[in-house]
């Protein structure tokens, strides 16, 4: 709650100009006759230059090209205040003193020196499965990785005996996913418990691919998926691997 003297065409619902401690494009939720009670920043304000100005004809207009009248630069309208514009894909200086125009007759004269604007970001979880920056859509990266498996170390084989000494060569996978979009596959091997692990191959699975084939052996193995497409989804079933003896075992 900010107290002060004057609130004179305050509005439920205009967006408050920042100050110490309070978001830029933080929502007024009420006032009363000496008191303005703010919101948490929900409105989503685009980072950019914060120009403050006197003298407006009319409004301007969210969305639509700020022009100024003797330094030719030009930028987004982000969000429009009381007396501040927030301006985006800002190119060229914007300066004081000069007249900036919008859309239609709306003008207004810049009071002070255009300020770079540093913004809060809020982000809503659990909607979808991109992330999405105002226009912009980008995948949102996520993968599980089975535990190591082979001939020679048996996870999970747990039944399976352990003195064959071999390299294990990895035919075939049935990945047995619901999916939306394509998973990458790795395969990821090592020859003995502490040495570092190696992507022996990688393989683009599809939604309508049953199997993938591989060409990969190592002592050590373990199988990584990855999804990293716009709208990627997927939910895991019983993954199958066709296995059998490969090379001797590794020696260093």
């Amino acid at each position: 709650v900010l107290n002060f003297t004057d609130t004179t065409g305050v509005v439920d619902g205009m967006v408050a100009s920042g100050v110490a401690g309070i978001p830029d494009g933080t929502l007024v939720l009420s006032h009363t006759g000496v008191a303005v009670t703010l919101d948490t920043n929900t409105t989503g304000v685009a980072s950019g230059d914060v120009i403050s100005f006197t003298s407006m004809t009319t409004g301007f207009v969210e969305g639509y090209t700020i022009t100024g009248g003797s330094s030719g630069a030009t930028g987004i309208a982000a969000k429009v205040l009381t007396t501040t514009l927030n301006v985006k894909n800002v190119t060229g200086t914007f300066a004081s003193g000069e007249t900036i125009t919008g859309l239609g007759a709306s003008t207004a004269v810049i009071q002070s020196v255009p300020v770079e604007q540093t913004l809060v970001s809020q982000y809503q979880h659990e909607v979808g499965q991109d992330k999405v920056l105002q226009q912009q859509v980008t995948p949102i990266v996520s993968s599980f990785t089975s535990c190591n498996f082979g001939i020679a170390v048996g996870t999970p084989f747990d039944d399976a005996p352990k003195t064959m000494d071999v390299m294990t060569r990895i035919e075939r996978v049935e990945p047995d996913l619901n999916q939306v979009g394509d998973v990458t596959l790795s395969v990821i091997g090592r020859s003995f418990a502490q040495d570092p692990d190696t992507v022996l191959n990688t393989y683009t699975l599809t939604p309508t691919e049953s199997f993938q084939d591989t060409v990969d052996q190592q002592r050590i193995l373990k199988l990584k998926f990855e999804s990293n497409a716009i709208g990627g989804f997927y939910e895991q079933g019983q993954i199958m691997v066709k296995i059998s003896p490969g090379d001797e075992r590794s020696s260093k």
